[in-house]
């Protein structure tokens, strides 16, 4: 029966292959058109536009979907890997030179750029811009920023290859890296209200005792919570919001009625 399947996926991800190239989507097309004569003859307009739906359409369209998505994953693939490759080469010069906090910083004042300024990160996301245009906007940001050299190379090189929109990426991977280096982890915490300095200290010491290293918190606010807060701690989630509490109430009211 195992060899009966492997030979299926085989057999379908040969067809897949086959079908999702602009080749296949040609081919199609000219089968098509074969039959588009007898449907101009009809003279029948409910025949030529059953033509084009259930022919051309199904038949041309089919491939043509397939091959964008075979583009957009191979593009995701790519921005995957060269976010991967960007932070592994700055981290580990960083780490080489001894300036992982310098870099910490560095990713720090990026994201935070980001997030306070739309126009930029709409900047450095848009194709439209030209590469000497985004490269000298990103420079000038960078420096006026106080950003280290490693990370004014390292952004000056992305904008030389065009992958500037792959910075908040590459930030959330840097951060990542420090933060596996220095033994931390971080929390996303989601609360109602923002927390004060009191509460940030006191959740960032129960979280550390119960997973036994340094926690980093990342506090954003949603005020459709209510009251209580949101912990996600890699795998692990604890909900305490009223929200949950009380969705989790109508649940148990409806079960009742």
């Amino acid at each position: 029966m195992s060899k009966i399947n492997n030979f299926n996926m085989k057999l379908a991800a040969k067809i897949t292959s086959g079908v999702s190239t602009m080749w296949c989507a040609y081919l199609f097309a000219a089968i098509a058109l074969i039959s588009l004569p007898a449907a101009i003859k009809s003279h029948d307009l409910i025949t030529i536009v059953a033509w084009v739906a259930q022919t051309f359409l199904q038949l041309v369209l089919l491939s043509i979907i397939m091959v964008g998505q075979s583009v957009s994953s191979a593009s995701v693939e790519q921005k995957i890997n060269e976010t991967h490759d960007a932070s592994l080469g700055e981290f580990e010069l960083a780490k080489e030179a001894g300036a992982l906090n310098a870099l910490e910083a560095d990713a720090a004042a990026l994201a935070a750029v980001l997030t306070e300024s739309p126009e930029l990160a709409a900047m450095i996301a848009s194709p439209v811009v030209g590469k000497g245009e985004q490269s000298a906007a990103m420079a000038a940001v960078a420096s006026q920023m106080g950003l280290s050299t490693l990370t004014q190379n390292t952004l000056a090189l992305m904008a030389q290859k065009r992958r500037l929109f792959v910075i908040p990426q590459l930030v959330q991977d840097l951060k990542a890296r420090i933060a596996v280096e220095k033994g931390e982890v971080t929390a996303e915490v989601t609360s109602a209200k923002a927390l004060s300095a009191s509460q940030r200290d006191a959740l960032v010491a129960s979280l550390k005792a119960n997973v036994g290293k340094d926690v980093i918190l990342n506090a954003t606010v949603d005020e459709s919570l209510i009251g209580g807060l949101i912990v996600k701690l890699g795998s692990t989630m604890i909900d305490t919001s009223v929200k949950a509490k009380l969705a989790a109430l109508q649940n148990a009211m409806k079960e009742v009625g």
